[in-house]
């Protein structure tokens, strides 16, 4: 009489499980890592557009229109606008030649013939970063790609 041989034994199976969790892990990783890039991309965006609006808003009236960034809170508001910007959860602003102990710090001050103060700083989200430029006679707002940290 012959054995035959159904099924798998408990090595196979173990190591069949040992594979996708394996697999498994390596996707996830990733898709933290990319949901880290996406969140500081928006931030960048929501903040870019943001400061445009306010140089509009100072052409717009004729006035100077100051933008501060409120360190405790990751909030962003302006002089001649009600209208503040919340940056995305672990979102933070760098800014450059500025004491980081202040509770309000001025990101920029644009104009009424469209210019602004010179300004650059770095939008932060764990171990990324984007760089922020504000042109000082164009007013033009300008982002860079998404770089480590080093």
């Amino acid at each position: 009489m012959t054995a035959t041989k159904n099924g798998f034994t408990i090595i196979e199976i173990v190591v069949v499980m040992l594979i996708i969790a394996l697999g498994s892990s390596v996707f996830l990783g990733y898709q933290l890592s990319q949901r880290e890039t996406l969140q500081l991309r928006s931030g960048g965006r929501q903040l870019a557009l943001y400061l445009r609006q306010a140089k509009s808003y100072a052409v717009l009236k004729g006035a100077a229109n100051s933008c501060y960034y409120q360190t405790e809170t990751r909030t962003i508001s302006q002089d001649l606008n009600d209208r503040s910007l919340t940056l995305p959860g672990g979102v933070i602003l760098r800014l450059t030649g500025q004491s980081s102990g202040s509770k309000e710090l001025l990101i920029t001050r644009f104009f009424a013939d469209g210019s602004s103060l010179l300004s650059t700083f770095a939008i932060v989200n764990q171990d990324r970063s984007m760089q922020c430029r504000i042109d000082p006679i164009l007013g033009t707002v300008d982002l860079s790609g998404v770089s480590l940290e080093s």
